[in-house]
């Protein structure tokens, strides 16, 4: 009697699966790695007509999105976009306002008066 209890232990238990079960046609694996295969072929290659099934298999994924759902992502992207070409200009604006020769008549009017502050300061010493 207990060789009788091991032995059904050791066996994998085979599952049957209804019809009205949605993993009727697919067979995927259950929580314990096994497979949850209706036709209880045990082990080997599936036949060719099961793996082109499993293979070309409509994902619902691949669907194309509403038609309002592909604008506002396009509207997204666009808005993206924009915001991306619009920091560059400003950037570019900026950059190019910037005039080195404004800049460098600036510095050589603040060296010039530094000198006439300096001069004026040793003049007075003496």
């Amino acid at each position: 009697m207990l060789r009788k209890l091991f032995e059904q232990a050791k066996a994998p238990a085979a599952q049957k699966l209804s019809r009205k079960d949605p993993d009727f046609k697919t067979p995927l694996p259950d929580f314990k790695g096994q497979r949850r295969d209706p036709w209880n072929y045990k082990g080997g290659i599936p036949s060719s007509k099961i793996s082109t099934e499993m293979r070309y298999r409509h994902s619902p994924a691949l669907d194309m999105q509403p038609r309002d759902i592909r604008i506002k992502t396009w509207l997204a992207l666009f808005a993206f976009i924009a915001w991306y070409v619009g920091v560059f200009t400003f950037i570019a604006h900026r950059l190019s306002s910037d005039d080195l020769d404004t800049l460098e008549k600036d510095a050589r009017q603040q060296i010039e008066i530094r000198k006439k502050i300096k001069q004026e300061f040793i003049d007075d010493e003496e």
